[in-house]
Order: structure tokens, then sequence, then C-alpha cells
């Protein structure tokens, strides 16, 4: 442990550079759709079915006819507002929250490379944790319509690399720490 502090893990670079690699896979995880649903009317299902792509900010949707498709992006406020989810759970609060969360923990990561605090560090850990709660209560709400086909997207995938990028830039920062205090008793 005593040569930690000799070595690149041991830099200020290195958990910069971790902090980043987080913030990008983050960023990613943000901008692609987390999970996606297909639905079928049990009435009609030639014209009656269609399928989504959810992120917390946008959806894609393709209604399929008997004569062909037609797709659309919704995004921000028209799709917060509007119902894309066919179960009669709070989404709009989940969604919104959800893309309020993804913001500042965006915020708050970038904010962490210049600043060098503690709580700057672990808070990132946090609230992509939550975001990935959030996308986990949304995907199991979805499920239970009547969903012909569904499943978690690279958006909701790449979040946990980017928590584990935040918890390490938070660990070598701690080592980092506790070998300079070393050296200065």
């Amino acid at each position: 442990m005593s040569n930690l502090g000799k070595t690149f893990w041991g830099s200020p670079t290195a958990r910069k550079m971790i902090t980043i690699v987080g913030c990008l896979l983050f960023l990613i995880s943000l901008v692609l759709p987390f999970y996606y649903a297909h639905w079928m009317s049990p009435i009609s299902p030639i014209q009656n079915n269609w399928s989504n792509y959810y992120s917390s900010y946008m959806t894609m949707v393709t209604h399929y006819f008997f004569n062909g498709s037609s797709s659309e992006t919704v995004g921000l406020n028209n799709y917060w507002m509007t119902n894309y989810v066919e179960n009669m759970f709070d989404y709009r609060t989940v969604f919104i929250s959800m893309f309020a969360v993804q913001l500042l923990t965006l915020a708050l990561g970038l904010i962490s490379i210049k600043f060098n605090r503690r709580t700057l560090l672990l808070v990132p850990v946090f609230l992509s944790l939550l975001i990935a709660v959030l996308m986990t209560y949304v995907g199991e709400k979805i499920k239970i319509g009547d969903v012909i086909s569904a499943g978690y997207q690279l958006g909701y995938y790449l979040i946990y690399p980017a928590i584990a990028m935040f918890l390490c830039a938070f660990l070598v920062n701690e080592a980092t720490r506790k070998v300079v205090c070393a050296r200065a008793d």
C-alpha cells in the first residue's frame, strides 16, 4: 500500500480518467434507450400492434399496420404528458425524476473531476444506483400489460459499468488520501 502513491493509480490523473470514463458511459446510457416493449391487441392483432423504445426523455414508437408501419420519435414534454406506457402507473413522475437525476449525476460527475471532494465522488455512485433502480422499476411495470415481448436495452446495461467507474474513482481517491495522510504523519 505504501507504493501506491508512487504509481499511476496513486496520482490525481487516474481518478480523473476513471471519472471521465464513468461520465462517458453514463452519457451513452442516458442517450440510448433502456427498455423495449412490443404490444399486440388481443382484439385485432393486425391493426393494433406497436412497439416502443424507452428512454427517460423520449420514446421511439412504431405502429404496425396490415400494409406497413409508421414510426415517430416523441421527446421531452410531449413524451411525458402523453400516455406512451400501456399500464396506468405514474410513469410521468418516474421518467421526469429519472431524467433530472441523470442530468444531476452527469453534472456532479463532471464537477468531481475538477474538485477533489469525498462527497462529490460518492454522490454519482448513489445517484447511478438510483437510476438503475428506477429503470428496473419501469421495466417491471411495463411488462405487466399486454406485452408480447419486452426487454432491457443497452442504455440499461451501460449504467452498471458507469457505477463501477464512479465507485473505482472514489476508492482510488480514498486509497491515495490514506497514503498521503500516512506520509504526513
